[in-house]
């Protein structure tokens, strides 16, 4: 199976430098009206900054799902990874990126699972597709005590949110190793 068996290009980048992701072989933009982001260079650069302390200065970000968090390259590990930003936590998922795009995210379960089709679906009827650049942000934050209740997301802009979780999910694990109590 391939990616286009089950992702259609909804939108393109507005920025004509943002169009390409070489590695994947894919036009960067939005799928399925935001259920996942193809990024290009330049947007896959700017998401994975906020998050080089956790994931390395060699990491790149090479999509994002409708809820912002973020399948990436590691260079130093050769490998793709998936973080789950509100956890702060990443998951191997294979060696080869073009088994990730065409084969691991064609799985249902995955769809269902890692995607959260099902929830992506609400929020994409009630609040429209996404541009590019953008992700469903829960209002208030799921990490800082919001529901996660697909009522509960509004669009917003992909880096501003990366940079936000990435800052809180920095400050919880600092208190975790010091022994403080975390102050929301």
């Amino acid at each position: 199976m391939t990616f286009s068996a089950n992702f259609t290009l909804t939108t393109l980048p507005s920025s004509p430098s943002d169009t390409d992701q070489a590695s994947l072989d894919l036009r960067a933009g939005v799928y399925n009206a935001g259920l996942l982001t193809i990024l290009g260079d330049s947007l896959g650069g700017e998401a994975s900054r906020p998050w080089q302390w956790l994931l390395g200065r060699d990491a790149r970000a090479l999509a994002s799902t409708s809820f912002g968090d973020l399948f990436f390259w590691s260079g130093r590990m050769e490998a793709v990874y998936f973080l789950e930003v509100e956890r702060g936590t990443t998951t191997f998922v294979d060696k080869e990126v073009s088994y990730v795009f065409n084969d691991f995210l064609n799985i249902p379960e995955i769809q269902d699972r890692v995607l959260h089709r099902t929830k992506a679906t609400l929020v994409i009827e009630r609040c429209g597709a996404l541009a590019y650049g953008q992700c469903y942000i829960g209002v208030p934050l799921p990490s800082l005590g919001g529901s996660g209740d697909a009522s509960t997301y509004q669009p917003g802009m992909l880096g501003a949110y990366l940079s936000l979780v990435a800052q809180e999910a920095r400050r919880r694990l600092d208190a975790s190793r010091t022994g403080s109590q975390s102050v929301r």
